[in-house]
């Protein structure tokens, strides 16, 4: 049985469920690119490759979003104490069948960095999409 988290570690978890909140944000930007898309799609139709791009881009961006949502939820619990351990934690991953089947224990500290660079990644996605809308809002008219 491992212990319960510590204060530091719940601090950690805490930091991270905030700054994985505050990302919704940044999930606006997906929808506008995706709308001003289809947009361009029915309407203008100049560079339909690009506007497709966007669109199949929703894909990994709405799975990562997804994927932050729950683990700000699942940082947020493992700070606030409904779940005291990272062992109750993978074990209800595994009765859900999500996971948690690692074969090494992994800290909060590797944890909250893999959640950073989920983060990341849906940045990256977010604002390849958000460029590509610029471009098509550039090409429309022309």
């Amino acid at each position: 049985m491992k212990l319960p988290l510590n204060e530091p570690e719940r601090a950690l978890c805490a930091v991270t469920a905030a700054w994985l909140d505050a990302q919704r944000t940044l999930s606006l930007l997906p929808v506008l690119a995706c709308s001003v898309a289809i947009a361009h799609l029915f309407f203008d139709r100049a560079m339909p490759g690009i506007a497709a791009t966007v669109l199949l881009m929703a894909l990994p961006e709405r799975y990562f979003a997804l994927r932050i949502a729950f683990d700000a939820g699942a940082f947020r619990a493992l700070a606030l104490g409904p779940v005291r351990d990272t062992d109750a934690f993978d074990q209800a991953l595994r009765q859900l069948d999500l996971g948690g089947g690692t074969a090494v224990d992994r800290s909060i500290v590797v944890r909250t960095q893999g959640a950073m660079r989920l983060w990341r990644r849906h940045l990256a996605v977010s604002l390849l999409q958000f460029v590509l809308m610029i471009l098509l809002l550039a090409l429309i008219g022309r």
